[in-house]
């Protein structure tokens, strides 16, 4: 599969980081008829999130990834309860989760994360989710949790998405 150009992440970035919050919420309503588990996951997870503004962000990297994803010009089917669970389980596995009881922060073992991201082999939509996170960090929009679990959930879509694309390009030859 090859790698989503830039130029289709520049423009999905431009174009749902400069929408109204009704307009995200418009698009987030359209989107929760096509991928509603997901929808309903996101939901949750963003639920633990530090405030609005973070959750406001999840929301407008998820459009920028669906975007992204679908500039395959394959349909994306609906993810089922059971992909999201079976993904989940994967990712626990693979992934070193420990909870610091004190400070609240989930650490996540960032050699294997790094792993997950080169297996992707979508290293310029994956700088962008870093640098987008970045500077979220540096502007004191998100905290560590906050941080962390929108790497981990938009790791997640793209995970879910590229499976789904791979499978139809695959019944397709």
């Amino acid at each position: 599969m090859k790698p989503i150009e830039q130029d289709i992440i520049d423009f999905a970035d431009d174009f749902f980081f400069h929408l109204s919050h009704n307009q995200v919420n418009e698009r987030m309503a359209e989107f929760s008829k096509k991928q509603e588990f997901l929808c309903r996951y996101l939901s949750r997870t963003s639920m633990d999130m530090s405030g609005d503004v973070p959750r406001d962000i999840l929301l407008r990297l998820l459009l920028v990834f669906d975007h992204c994803y679908n500039s395959y010009h394959v349909k994306i089917n609906l993810l089922s309860l059971n992909s999201l669970k079976e993904y989940m389980d994967w990712q626990s596995e693979r992934l070193d989760f420990a909870e610091n009881k004190t400070k609240g922060i989930l650490e996540v073992n960032i050699v294997e994360y790094i792993n997950i991201i080169g297996e992707m082999g979508q290293d310029s939509l994956l700088n962008y989710l870093q640098n987008k996170i970045g500077i979220c960090m540096d502007k004191k929009l998100f905290t560590e949790n906050d941080k962390i679990s929108c790497i981990l959930d938009m790791m997640m879509v793209g995970f879910l998405y590229q499976q789904e694309i791979k499978k139809q390009f695959n019944d397709v030859n």
